[in-house]
């Protein structure tokens, strides 16, 4: 898999036309964009690239949006990626399966240009803040475990010890020669 410190986009429609004008506008914001024309290909490109967001059109032959945002959404390795569902279907049923699939947004054709950079940027800022916190939730788990680790270690020690003092007094509730002695 190609990794770069540049967002890329996966740019999946069957009109040539559509993809190479988001793929030129995408280029214009510093984004570097691939293109698909069908959801078949668009699943290799997602195991070839590291992709951090994908924008998909819903009618297309051999695999149509719904069936590929499916796909992405069951795979745990690609499933975190974010779905703009680009498409001329603007029905509320296409909508709200979209949207119940895991698609992140719906946009229908004809589109804004400027509303469509917007929903991008937004969709890989959130990601990237989303990573970060993450990283540093990490590290201050670690950190703290790392500080931590031998107190830790004492209280489980503690409570394993009074857990076996409870279950000795439990056990012994009905003996008359039971007593402090007999705990120690």
């Amino acid at each position: 898999m190609e990794r770069s410190d540049k967002q890329r986009v996966l740019v999946v429609d069957d009109d040539r036309e559509i993809v190479a004008a988001i793929v030129r506008l995408l280029e214009r914001e510093g984004i570097e964009a691939i293109p698909a024309y069908n959801g078949r290909e668009a699943v290799e490109r997602l195991t070839e690239n590291e992709i951090h967001l994908i924008i998909i059109d819903i009618m297309m032959p051999e695999m149509d949006g719904m069936e590929m945002l499916t796909c992405i959404r069951k795979d745990f390795q690609i499933s975190h990626i974010p779905v703009i569902m680009l498409t001329a279907k603007s029905s509320d049923e296409a909508k709200t399966k979209a949207i119940s699939l895991g698609a992140n947004a719906y946009i229908t054709k004809p589109f804004s240009k400027e509303y469509l950079i917007a929903r991008i940027e937004q969709l890989l800022n959130d990601r990237q803040m989303f990573q970060e916190r993450l990283w540093k939730q990490m590290n201050d788990t670690a950190t703290e475990a790392e500080e931590s680790g031998y107190e830790q270690y004492l209280v489980k020690k503690d409570v394993q010890f009074l857990e076996k003092i409870h279950q000795i007094i439990e056990e012994n509730l009905d003996n008359s020669d039971f007593n402090i002695d007999a705990i120690a």
